[in-house]
């Protein structure tokens, strides 16, 4: 039984996340603008990865609590057939 099958999708989550990060702010660095251009751009593209951010915790949290349920329930059930036995 594979208890960590939801670590993968987290960490694939961060690591996208860092690489969309990394690789926007590399292109705005080397882009041919202004620098009030570039620091604009930048903010914006921050607001966006930390919005991503936010969803990607919020999705984490929920994910997080419907595990807390179903292990409950799972703990429920094996203590009701623990004491039939």
């Amino acid at each position: 039984m594979n208890n960590n099958s939801g670590d993968g999708a987290g960490n694939f989550m961060v690591g996208l996340l860092m690489g969309v990060v990394v690789g926007g702010a590399l292109g705005l660095l080397y882009a041919p603008q202004s620098g009030k251009e570039t620091r604009k751009l930048i903010r914006k593209k921050a607001l966006e990865a930390k919005e991503k951010a936010l969803k990607g915790i919020e999705t984490a949290k929920e994910e997080a609590m419907d595990l807390k349920e179903k292990a409950g329930k799972a703990v429920k059930a094996a203590e009701r057939e623990f004491k039939k036995n």
